[in-house]
């Protein structure tokens, strides 16, 4: 295609093979990548958007692209993000369809999460992110551990050897007095290469706390002492937050391993959704660190979920919370993590407790959508944690070893 004398490439990506709708004369139709098999998404809206990206990447890899013409503006998700936060494809034009006149009903968690990511592309299609800077500002990167430091120098070391400097580890300590962890925390302040703090029992949010409050860096990273960084995340991350200075928290998508091994693909506020669903990265994201003090960190009265309702408080806040196309957060599963020592019981009252602390969120006529995401919940019997679903899967397994007919 010639435009302004110039030969242009340009794709259409995504839509219906046997309708190929209005795409421009001299536009070339491409096939999308395969599905990611191990991803797990909220909605499928997502993982097509992931199979369009992934398509777009392989494409500029062999000749730049120009112009890409989505189908679908939610197609175009994925795309966007990698554009805005990663500075991806910095010199090709996206184009979306219209707008429609009427926004189409939002009565599932398929469509509620579609509307979000049209939405987003729709919002940021336009703009590609600017190239890092040289500006590398200090991490801090805050590790709490109580009484179990089996995989504590697993993460301290990921830490140290995340990809991005300079950054400031510090270790706190929620009032161990188990041998071993206590003198893994003496070896670790003998070593000198990170700040060990410790503390009287308080719990996780309490503990978080104590390393916000010691940390130096303009960026806050919480890194629970079972869980390993990434290389590589956290100076794309912090490249992002430097351009979008109203971005509260940047995470990644969280790879799961151990007990079962995926991946997770957040989605930062979903309206409609988020109240009820945890949208949102586990703890790891990059935190801009005088944004959670203003909000007040972590709630310390929570004995989990700690980490949504911070999300929550910051997008509150207008400061919003997103999550860039790339491996933020590994994520270790293992029986004795306090995610599966949760019941269900207590799963059931901390969300309820959200949706009543966060009902401000409910205004004018949100609470219609909402009512219809929890019917379609009950009715289909949702469950979207992985872990509780990998519980009651194990549970069956059991019954069914003990009860073999």
């Amino acid at each position: 295609m010639h435009h302004g004398g110039v030969l242009m490439r340009v794709v259409y990506v995504g839509g219906d093979p046997a309708d190929p709708g209005p795409v421009t004369v001299g536009t070339t139709r491409v096939p999308l990548a395969a599905a990611r098999a191990d991803h797990r998404y909220l909605a499928a809206a997502i993982g097509y958007a992931d199979r369009v990206y992934d398509t777009l990447c392989a494409l500029h890899a062999t000749e730049p692209v120009d112009v890409v013409e989505f189908a679908d503006p939610a197609a175009a998700y994925t795309t966007v993000r990698a554009r805005r936060l990663l500075a991806r494809f910095p010199r090709t034009r996206l184009v979306l369809p219209a707008r429609p006149a009427t926004p189409a009903p939002v009565p599932t968690i398929d469509d509620a999460v579609y509307a979000h990511a049209a939405d987003y592309s729709r919002r940021h299609h336009a703009r590609a992110g600017a190239p890092a800077g040289s500006s590398r500002p200090l991490v801090s990167i805050v590790i709490p551990v109580h009484d179990d430091s089996r995989f504590l120098s697993g993460a301290v070391e990921s830490a140290l050897r995340c990809g991005y400097a300079p950054v400031q580890v510090i270790v706190v300590d929620d009032g161990s007095t188990e041998p071993q962890t206590v003198a893994d925390l003496a070896d670790l302040r003998a070593a000198g290469q990170v700040t060990v703090l410790r503390r009287a029992h308080e719990g996780l949010a309490a503990t978080r706390n104590a390393g916000i409050a010691a940390a130096h860096g303009r960026y806050v990273v919480p890194l629970d002492a079972d869980d390993l960084l990434p290389d590589g995340f956290l100076g794309p991350a912090v490249a992002a937050m430097e351009r979008h200075d109203r971005i509260g928290a940047l995470s990644g998508t969280v790879r799961n391993f151990g007990l079962f091994d995926s991946v997770t693909v957040p989605l930062g506020y979903v309206p409609d959704v988020s109240l009820v669903v945890n949208t949102f990265a586990r703890a790891t994201a990059v935190f801009r660190t005088d944004a959670v003090r203003a909000v007040g960190g972590y709630d310390t009265t929570l004995p989990a979920y700690e980490d949504w309702d911070l999300y929550l408080r910051l997008h509150k806040a207008g400061r919003p919370v997103e999550t860039a196309p790339v491996v933020g957060h590994l994520y270790r599963r293992h029986p004795d993590s306090m995610t599966f020592r949760l019941g269900e019981d207590a799963r059931v009252a901390l969300a309820q407790r959200l949706l009543h602390t966060h009902a401000d969120l409910l205004d004018g006529d949100r609470a219609v959508p909402l009512m219809l995401t929890l019917l379609e919940f009950w009715k289909r019997r949702y469950e979207p944690s992985a872990s509780t679903a990998w519980q009651a899967q194990d549970r069956t397994l059991v019954a069914g070893e003990a009860n073999p007919a």
